[in-house]
């Protein structure tokens, strides 16, 4: 369990201000230059100079509210920095466990220092009749790409993942954005490329409604890609 003399928090401190604020930086530079004092964590010299801005000192001030709490110090901040350092996909409860620290002051430890919690939520999965549809889609590609040397660069696809909609995505919105938006795209594209487009969208739920699915048909005769058009979009 680390323990630091306001003397190695000012070194620490020092150095980190020469290594630029860079902390694997500051934590190779100061490995060398004491290389028999115990050493932090590499963020823990961020946590330092934190400290020192906000309130003048290495130690840390809470207010008193009257109620009890466990003393929060800069030595149990170096060690669950460690620990999440060491194990990022690790739990505060597991943490607090490890380190004998209330998960509680974990938490709030690592939220000063901009690390959140989160739950891993699987929510697509393959099944057993993806993979037939997946090949029957390969060799089609191939097929279409043996033919015509350029079909891979006629095949207009986005994964919608460099713009946002404030109102989110659903069908009504996303026809619009068919109807009023895509053209304005392909207003400076030349009139025998757009001819040959091929539009490929994936089969989210905005993407596989009536309305939708009917002005792609009009507008993209028998080529268009996605779930439920003339060539299936297979996941």
């Amino acid at each position: 369990m680390p323990t630091y003399i306001h003397r190695e928090m000012a070194d620490m401190h020092l150095i980190y201000g020469m290594a630029k604020c860079n902390g694997r930086e500051a934590l190779r530079m100061y490995c060398a230059e004491y290389p028999g004092r115990q050493l932090p964590s590499r963020s823990f010299f961020a946590t330092l100079h934190r400290r020192m801005c906000e309130t003048g000192s290495f130690n840390v001030h809470k207010l008193d509210t009257g109620r009890q709490r466990t003393t929060r110090t800069v030595d149990a901040e170096d060690r669950v920095l460690q620990e999440l350092e060491r194990n990022p996909s690790t739990s505060t409860r597991v943490v607090a466990r490890d380190t004998h620290i209330p998960q509680a002051t974990v938490w709030r430890i690592a939220h000063d220092e901009g690390l959140y919690p989160y739950h891993l939520q699987r929510i697509q999965a393959l099944e057993l009749g993806d993979y037939n549809k997946h090949m029957d889609f390969a060799r089609w590609f191939l097929h279409e790409s043996n033919a015509d040397r350029n079909f891979a660069a006629s095949v207009l696809f986005t994964d919608e993942a460099t713009f946002s909609l404030e109102e989110g995505l659903n069908g009504s919105v996303y026809l619009t954005f068919l109807q009023e938006v895509l053209p304005e795209m392909l207003n400076d594209v030349p009139m025998p490329i757009r001819q040959r487009i091929r539009f490929q969208h994936d089969g989210a739920p905005a993407h596989f409604s009536i309305d939708v699915r009917a002005h792609l048909q009009a507008t993209f005769p028998g080529g268009w890609i996605g779930r439920g058009g003339p060539i299936a979009w297979p996941a």
